[in-house]
């Protein structure tokens, strides 16, 4: 964090944030809250969109799955209706 700059202070809590939230995981939701964000309107996500992405994001089912060779835990969010 640079001191004296608050833009830097939030952009860096939230890289912090972002680092916390596990990569299978973040790949659903980092466009929700990419388009969220967006300064450009033409870019900008709708309120129907956001909420369609928000309740498919929330449907996703998780699997854990192990390794046995490696002895890794992955967790895999896959929706409803796939097998």
């Amino acid at each position: 964090m640079v001191s004296g700059s608050p833009n830097i202070q939030v952009f860096s809590s939230a890289v912090c944030l972002v680092d916390l939230v596990d990569r299978g995981l973040r790949k659903h939701l980092l466009p929700i809250v990419a388009g969220s964000l967006e300064r450009d309107r033409q870019r900008h996500m709708t309120f129907e969109q956001f909420f369609e992405r928000a309740n498919n994001f929330f449907s996703l089912k998780v699997y854990h799955v192990r390794c046995l060779d490696t002895f890794v835990l992955h967790r895999l969010y896959l929706p409803e209706t796939a097998t």
